[in-house]
């Protein structure tokens, strides 16, 4: 008996211990608004440079197939990320680690393209066949994607930056965007086909009408590009015509660090002018209460760095066997009944 009593006093404190633990919390500093992120001295911000990123992280033919462009996958409208990749949907589905489809560690990713060799014909991909490769990853947002130190789920673009033909250093620091945006356009999945360069890239964005493919083009970026090509955007971005793999790599990196969300009422509130409403301080003082704030802090509501788990390589991978399934109009609303929801900076 006395053991049995023991034994249930034993469970009950450690039931209490992380109650306690997280009433003895300190409160969260007062939040701040939230700041531009932070800009790499080697690539200084200017109108004519965000605007070629703009151009180019947004037109399609930066990718061999002329189908897919980085907004193919971060989309604004659907909070930056890919709204295609849906739990379920053999289009977004992906092996897991034992490499066949169909099985429990099946994962869903963001859709590709068709393997193809450098001619444009069709080749046969060991796992999709003929049909469009899915990524292993989720894409993530480009929204707030400055203020990371490291990118990619792994973390694997890091904060110097290599020229990727010369391998030559272009930036010492702060330069994970930059990495970040040398990767897709070469990778066969992606965007690119089998054994394609960065000087195939580099030399299809030459020859080109900028967005001559868009549905859309806003009318100050339209202005902005006029009757001009390529290589006349590039001479007003860095002061000659060269269209180089890391020019190009360049001026994406500098439009997305226009990207960040500053415009939500949770910034309103911290700049004075608008309240919270009674739900979103409901969610305020759960949020705080509960002690998400420990992890989810600052302005960003985030861990300041890439959090890996003891096995990185599963970063990024939403088993399909245990997704939810849910449309893109699901994760809107539910992006939008958050605590905190915030807005985009700049015309996207």
């Amino acid at each position: 008996m006395t053991a049995g009593l023991s034994t249930r006093r034993l469970r009950f404190v450690l039931l209490l211990a992380p109650v306690v633990a997280l009433a003895q919390l300190p409160p969260p500093p007062p939040l701040q608004p939230l700041s531009p992120p932070p800009v790499p001295p080697g690539n200084p911000l200017t109108p004519a440079k965000v605007n070629l990123g703009k151009a180019l992280f947004w037109d399609e033919q930066l990718s061999s197939s002329r189908t897919v462009a980085c907004g193919t996958c971060h989309r604004a409208e659907t909070g930056g990320s890919d709204p295609r990749s849906v739990s379920g949907l053999a289009g977004a589905t992906a092996p897991g680690p034992d490499g066949t489809l169909g099985t429990a560690d099946d994962i869903t990713g963001s859709p590709g393209v068709v393997l193809t060799d450098a001619g444009g014909a069709y080749d046969e991909a060991a796992v999709f066949g003929l049909g469009v490769q899915v990524t292993t990853r989720h894409a993530p947002s480009f929204i707030n994607a400055a203020y990371a130190p490291n990118l990619f789920w792994d973390g694997r673009a890091r904060t110097t930056f290599l020229d990727p033909v010369s391998g030559d250093t272009v930036l010492f620091a702060g330069g994970a965007l930059e990495n970040q945006c040398t990767a897709p356009p070469v990778s066969s999945v992606e965007m690119a086909h089998e054994g394609r360069a960065w000087t195939d890239a580099a030399a299809r964005i030459a020859a080109v009408q900028p967005l001559a493919l868009a549905a859309f083009i806003p009318a100050p970026l339209q202005g902005w590009i006029g009757t001009r090509r390529y290589p006349q955007l590039f001479a007003e971005a860095f002061g000659s015509s060269d269209v180089t793999p890391a020019r190009i790599a360049l001026a994406i990196a500098a439009y997305e660090r226009t990207q960040f969300s500053n415009q939500a009422r949770i910034d309103s509130m911290i700049a004075g002018t608008a309240t919270l409403t009674p739900r979103q301080q409901a969610g305020q003082g759960l949020f705080v209460g509960s002690g998400c704030a420990g992890c989810h802090a600052g302005s960003l509501f985030r861990m300041p760095a890439i959090v890996s788990d003891t096995s990185p390589s599963s970063n990024g991978r939403r088993p399909a066997s245990i997704s939810k399934r849910t449309t893109p109009k699901a994760q809107m609303s539910a992006r939008r009944s958050t605590a905190f929801p915030r807005a985009c900076s700049g015309d996207i």
